[in-house]
């Protein structure tokens, strides 16, 4: 027996007659990692090391593109000031026909960075200060691909959006202003901005119903004649060599270009005549949103923000907590959360429902293997001994648990059974006789054919019920030494293969899965480690008890 064995058989024999002195440390440890994964953190996605930001700077509404482009260049050029940023690139506006489509005071900027000697909370904190001192721009600044997820999840650019329901626009601006002063000073709560909303100039053409039944014009044809009119209808496409353009029906801009020449636009008649259009509407000029939100055909605005430094799911609970404090809601308003932290509460409640169903299927694997309920459980401790190396690990690691750490969690479950089944197969196969025959001497049971010949003996007889308890032991721990190399093993051939995941999880593309090696590591470490203890100190009470009865 190597020096490793002869090591492992003294502690396992000095834990078999000490048993409470593993057993008691172990459940407190349990019950402390209980009580630390209910109170760590939660989120939905680590956070993305991408190489590159995406910023989102929006001015004023009704601020014309020349405007808007030079408030970027300003940005740009501030931004190339910091050191780490290398190169920067910036969309101003989009096409309607954009599925993304942005109006003239939107622009997003993608800013390509390499940290050098700061850290990246460094250099975010200085970006962020940065964009800060530019007057007149309310930023938000993510990732190429946490913006995109953002956007997908609550139709915001922002990790949390509190979305507030009313009906009066003027109100819905106020509140969103009172909510972002109450919850500006929130740790860890940065980019809060409120979703622009102000009043721009309109013309307004309001049908008079009296009139246009004096001239015989029905409504669907004095709408057809405005839309017509002034927004224009495209009839056919003009090729010019390889350029295309619209041909477009409306109204000459002398018709279009002021409210006077809307008034004089002529309208047909249902006699044929032309009339003016201020005949039968009424043309005022007013002021009016510049945009409209709406979500379940009900109007809102939106105030976002992003988290920095903290745990998603304890940052909405602050906000929460602010807004009931300070905020008073007008009959018939309602705020609503959204974002990534109500995608991960939806997808923590799936993966507990898929945990729960795992452990299940893992059980009853357990039983078609053993045939017995005793054998099945004592194999299932592997799950709690593996909970606490995870739970530590991530404890001491992010402090968060993530979407990613509870995929961790399920994985490790199946990882850790393996150690039991080895065990308690290995115990099974050992406590089965092959040979039946008549003992000449009563000490030769002990293990020298590898067998365990107790057929035919009293156990009414407390001389070899005391036998069998001391010929269970010795099963135990030559069972144990046995599957002690293959439990290390295969422990320390997986374990290898996460090291680096876990070291490198800073990385760009290993943010991922980082949470999920951490999880599975620090749960190997502790399930391989107090396997080899507690399974045969449990399976030793067990056998003890079913003897003694």
């Amino acid at each position: 027996m190597g020096g490793l064995g002869g090591a492992y058989k003294k502690s396992l024999v000095c834990t078999l007659n000490n048993k409470k002195k593993i057993l008691i440390p172990t459940i407190a440890v349990f019950v402390i990692s209980v009580g630390l994964f209910f109170t760590m953190g939660q989120s939905f996605l680590p956070e993305f090391n991408e190489g590159s930001l995406t910023i989102s700077a929006v001015t004023k509404p009704g601020v014309s593109l020349e405007e808007n482009n030079r408030l970027g260049n300003l940005i740009e050029t501030e931004l190339l000031k910091i050191p780490e940023v290398t190169s920067t690139a910036r969309r101003t506006g989009r096409g309607e026909l954009d599925e993304h489509s942005q109006s003239t005071n939107g622009a997003e900027i993608d800013v390509n960075f390499t940290l050098n000697k700061r850290s990246h909370e460094e250099f975010m904190h200085d970006v962020r200060k940065t964009l800060a001192e530019i007057p007149g721009v309310a930023t938000t600044v993510g990732q190429p691909l946490g913006h995109r997820i953002d956007h997908i999840l609550s139709g915001t650019r922002a990790n949390i959006a509190i979305k507030i329901f009313g009906t009066d626009l003027s109100n819905l601006f106020m509140l969103g202003n009172q909510i972002q002063n109450s919850i500006a000073d929130i740790d860890g709560l940065v980019d809060v901005s409120v979703e622009q909303q102000t009043e721009t100039p309109q013309i307004q053409i309001r049908a008079n119903r009296g009139m246009l039944a004096r001239y015989g014009i029905t409504i669907e044809e004095f709408n057809r004649f405005v839309e017509l009119a002034f927004a224009g209808e495209k009839l056919a496409d003009i090729y010019e060599g390889q350029r295309r353009f619209d041909l477009v029906l409306r109204l000459n801009k002398n018709y279009t270009g002021t409210i006077e020449g809307v008034r004089s636009a002529l309208i047909d008649t249902r006699s044929g005549r032309k009339i003016p259009l201020e005949e039968i509407a009424d043309i005022v000029s007013v002021g009016g949103p510049n945009a409209i939100s709406r979500e379940n055909v009900q109007r809102k605005i939106v105030v976002s923000a992003n988290v920095s430094g903290r745990d998603l799911v304890s940052v909405v609970n602050d906000i929460t907590k602010n807004i009931n404090q300070n905020i008073q809601l007008p009959e018939g308003y309602r705020i609503e959360y959204g974002g990534q932290f109500e995608s991960a509460e939806n997808a923590s409640r799936t993966l507990f429902f898929a945990s729960l169903l795992a452990i299940f299927v893992i059980f009853l694997l357990l039983f078609s293997e053993f045939k017995n309920l005793t054998l099945s459980a004592i194999v299932m401790l592997n799950l709690p001994l593996a909970l606490i190396g995870g739970v530590l690990a991530v404890f001491f690691t992010s402090n968060s648990i993530c979407i990613p750490s509870i995929i961790g969690f399920i994985t490790l479950f199946g990882i850790a059974t393996r150690n039991g089944i080895l065990l308690i197969s290995r115990y099974q196969n050992l406590s089965e006789p092959r040979f039946y025959q008549d003992l000449q001497d009563e000490q030769d049971f002990l293990f020298d054919n590898g067998a365990c010949p107790i057929a035919g003996k009293n156990l009414n007889n407390p001389k070899n019920l005391d036998k069998i308890v001391v010929q269970d032991r010795e099963i135990i721990i030559q069972g144990s030494i046995d599957r002690l190399n293959p439990i290390l093993m295969t422990a320390i051939s997986s374990a290898l293969a996460l090291v680096p995941l876990v070291l490198q999880g800073s990385k760009t593309g290993n943010e991922i899965q980082s949470p999920m090696a951490v999880v599975i590591l620090g749960g190997l470490l502790t399930s391989t480690l107090l396997n080899i203890y507690i399974v045969p100190v449990v399976y030793e009470m067990v056998r003890k008890r079913k003897t003694r009865k």
